[in-house]
């Protein structure tokens, strides 16, 4: 073999074995005077999400390209100090919906195509300042995925609670002025103070999309659904006769049907389902019979069967099950002989063709029938408003107080890690997956929750700290092209990613304005401007744990030399920045 070709198939061997998940800071993105803790939203290679940059521009959309790290104020849509507010709502046909406020239009839908002459107000629903969408800005409780339930999309086009003079309406746009109407005009008496969710809780189930909407003055909520037209949008039916609420809640799509919780006041809160119409909108079991309330929760669906929590009155809180088959409703096993009852059940989990469910700190699984349903490990100490199971390297793995669980499904196969590096704090879970490594976070629905670190866990089990100091996490964790984004606080607000260096250390963010050499090298890399001098050029050096082993600045001179002497072989990240733009390259010490 040409000796040449020999030496570059090591180096690119080399480079796909050695590639390792760095932790890199994007770009300052929020200031004390204007912070917004960011939702997200993707759309192909971009990243949108609203950010303050202070008193010059208040909070407004900025982005993020995924395949370079470019981070940037996407467009100053309300200028000066005042904030256009922006809030991403959902992307239909290669482009993105989102509120906004112009400072003459009031908060209104928006649309972008990603490029700025292609971002443009869709329709000023409430004519002149007044506010024609709900202000959902600002609302991130912490790292969580942000709710889609506020907005509904169906057949390409988005569904979404408006208002004007006249009340609160539901609206449907396709993106254009003229494609932007009202659809259904649900309580022409309904009094709008710009943040009560009246329509509300979307989802679909078959070609229909079910909502939640308040009907009158009394705020009574019913179920109501729509096919895309003024006709085929309706109540679908009065389950709670008069002027009184049935309180519809855990809107579940199953076969086609949607499911859900309900009160006729007669049968008490119970399981419905419907079909989209009147009469195919029916209780499906009177659980607790009588007046008497099963309050069934938890509901999930798995294979031809709806899973649920609910009392009947005798056995406490137990699991239930609705067979799709057979039509009907049985308690599934009262897992809790003797006692009340399962007090919650959460973060149900298809795992090897069962389903797996946490109670009472209790790690069950069942296949819907009481000989299958079985206890797979008891005494576990769970926290039923956090506590999250994750299907990882052919393993479920979840959080219990200060530990990493894992199980295979059997009671000797269900272990749990040492105590994490650094662990100080209880409810540590699983979160996603990155590049096949496990993320593991703390407190995951807490406000500010990564508290300066979080953990990886690899196939082999290997768990690795990923410690980023005094740094804090806002508003939401977000994955995309596997890799994960989130606000950070180390003191500045900045925009963080942990995943795959950008194209395995091609350079981003600017023009190639920059040599470096040599590369590989066993100590000295000299970095030489192309452009002369730098300029008040910040030069850092961070190894694969994204943690700093060099940084330097440089007012004058061509030439920046860093010895790596010292540093252990392996993959190291070279960041520089000068005059607002950053480049970044991967340097290889041997």
């Amino acid at each position: 073999m040409n000796k040449k070709l020999y030496i570059l198939i090591a180096y690119l061997v080399v480079q796909l074995v050695s590639a390792q998940e760095v932790l890199q800071e994007l770009a300052s993105i929020n200031s004390s005077s204007q912070h917004c803790s960011p939702t997200f939203k993707a759309l192909n290679n971009t990243i949108f999400f609203d950010a303050g940059s202070g008193l010059a521009n208040g909070i407004e959309p900025w982005s993020c390209n995924t395949l370079t790290g470019a981070t940037t104020l996407f467009q100053n849509i309300n200028s000066g100090f005042n904030s256009s507010n922006p809030y991403f709502i959902a992307t239909i046909n290669n482009k993105s919906f989102f509120s906004a406020n112009d400072g003459s239009h009031g908060l209104e839908l928006w649309i972008t195509d990603g490029t700025e002459s292609g971002t443009q107000l869709v329709k000023d629903i409430n004519a002149g300042s007044g506010a024609g969408m709900l202000n959902y800005n600002c609302q991130s409780s912490g790292p969580v995925v942000n709710s889609s339930k506020n907005y509904g999309v169906l057949n390409n086009k988005l569904f979404f609670q408006g208002f004007t003079n006249n009340g609160e309406q539901l609206w449907i746009s396709d993106g254009t002025t003229t494609g932007t109407t009202l659809l259904k005009q649900i309580d022409p008496s309904a009094a709008f103070n710009g943040n009560i969710n009246f329509i509300r809780n979307f989802t679909p189930a078959g070609n229909k999309l079910f909502f939640i909407a308040v009907t009158n003055s009394a705020l009574n909520s019913e179920l109501w659904v729509t096919d895309g037209t003024t006709s085929g949008t309706f109540l679908t039916k009065d389950i709670y006769l008069g002027d009184t609420t049935s309180n519809p809640q855990n809107l579940t799509a199953f076969n086609t049907k949607i499911f859900f919780t309900a009160n006729d006041g007669t049968h008490g809160n119970e399981l419905w389902s419907s079909d989209g119409t009147t009469i195919g909108t029916t209780m499906v079991s009177d659980i607790n019979p009588g007046g008497s309330s099963s309050n069934p929760t938890g509901l999930f669906a798995f294979d031809d069967k709806l899973f649920f929590l609910a009392d009947n009155g005798s056995v406490g809180n137990e699991l239930w099950v609705y067979n799709s088959t057979t039509g009907t409703t049985s308690l599934v096993k009262d897992t809790q002989i003797g006692t009340p009852g399962i007090l919650y059940i959460h973060n149900q989990t298809v795992f090897n063709s069962a389903l797996y469910f946490m109670t009472n700190n209790q790690l069950w699984k069942t296949d819907g029938t009481a000989s299958g349903t079985t206890l797979v490990k008891g005494d576990l100490a769970l926290d039923a408003n956090t506590t999250k199971m994750m299907v990882f390297n052919n393993k479920i793995y979840f959080g219990s107080d200060y530990l990493l669980w894992s199980s295979d499904g059997t009671s000797s196969g269900t272990t749990a890690f040492p105590e994490l590096p650094s662990t100080s704090f209880a409810n540590v879970q699983p979160f996603t997956e990155i590049n096949g490594k496990l993320i593991i976070v703390p407190n995951l629905s807490t406000f500010g929750a990564i508290n300066g670190r979080f953990w990886t866990c690899d196939n082999s089990e290997n768990i690795t700290l990923i410690n980023v100091g005094t740094l804090n996490s806002y508003g939401d964790l977000f994955k995309h092209n596997d890799a994960l984004y989130f606000e950070g606080s180390n003191p500045e607000y900045k925009l963080f990613r942990y995943g795959l260096p950008f194209n395995l250390g091609v350079e981003n963010h600017t023009e190639n304005q920059i040599k470096v050499y040599p590369n590989p090298t066993s100590d000295l890399i000299t970095i030489q401007s192309k452009n002369g001098f730098f300029t008040d050029a910040l030069v850092k050096v961070t190894n694969a744990l994204g943690q700093d082993v060099f940084e330097t600045k440089s007012s004058n001179g061509s030439e920046i030399i860093i010895d790596l002497s010292s540093q252990s072989a392996g993959i190291y990240f070279l960041t520089m920045e000068e005059k607002g733009k950053k480049t970044t390259q991967k340097i290889i010490k041997q």
